[in-house]
């Protein structure tokens, strides 16, 4: 499932079903470029996807997910310890970011990269990292989350002792377009990185596409 010489259409068609069906073509042809750009002799690991990628999102702890959920591929998705192959990027993205789930349970996916354990409560600096973090995926912008240290301790006070279930059900009022904005950001970042290499593929950005079937 590496890249190499083979054409996309190879790669794509030796990639599981899941990763076929929620990755656009254009993405994986983007995520190409920018896997190449980025990964050294094939492999991805945590260090150089943060790097490559701007600040404000915990980079690290999704690479560590991605790791997590592409482990039953083998050396196919990890060449090396802890990193990722191009096969293992996208098929990791396809089922953390791109995963079909919920908006409920993709909130408590996100909860996930921030929050100190899995079910108990937050606390506030790392709910206020994760507010930080939707500013920066809505594309607010550092500026606007340096000037939002008021709203961010009104929503601590009230969020920070919940438990995770508490939590998601908050999130789901009152930041109900949480987990979409953080998806489009993570494939709009990454595939940004092809930097307008890939053409002849068609189609609009896919930045912009919110998922490659319904």
């Amino acid at each position: 499932m590496g890249t190499g010489s083979s054409t996309l259409e190879e790669v794509r068609a030796a990639l599981p079903e899941d990763a076929r069906s929620r990755l656009t073509s254009i993405e994986l042809a983007e995520l190409q470029v920018a896997f190449e750009a980025i990964a050294t002799e094939g492999s991805l690991d945590a260090a150089a996807m943060a790097a490559a990628l701007p600040a404000g999102l915990p980079w690290e702890k999704l690479h560590a997910a991605m790791v997590a959920a592409v482990a039953d591929l083998g050396k196919d998705a990890l060449p090396q310890p802890d990193a990722l192959s191009y096969a293992g990027l996208v098929v990791g993205l396809a089922r953390t970011v791109r995963a079909r789930a919920s908006g409920r349970e993709h909130v408590r996916f996100w909860r996930s990269l921030y929050a100190p354990d899995d079910d108990g409560p937050m606390g506030a600096g790392p709910l206020a990292a994760l507010l930080r973090g939707a500013l920066h995926a809505s594309r607010s912008g550092e500026s606007a989350a340096s000037t939002a240290s008021e709203t961010f301790d009104a929503a601590c006070a009230e969020a920070a002792s919940l438990n995770a279930d508490e939590f998601v059900a908050w999130a789901a009022d009152q930041l109900p377009a949480l987990h979409a904005a953080f998806e489009g950001y993570v494939l709009g970042a990454l595939c940004g990185l092809a930097g307008g290499a890939v053409a002849g593929v068609g189609g609009s950005s896919p930045a912009r596409e919110v998922s490659a079937t319904p």
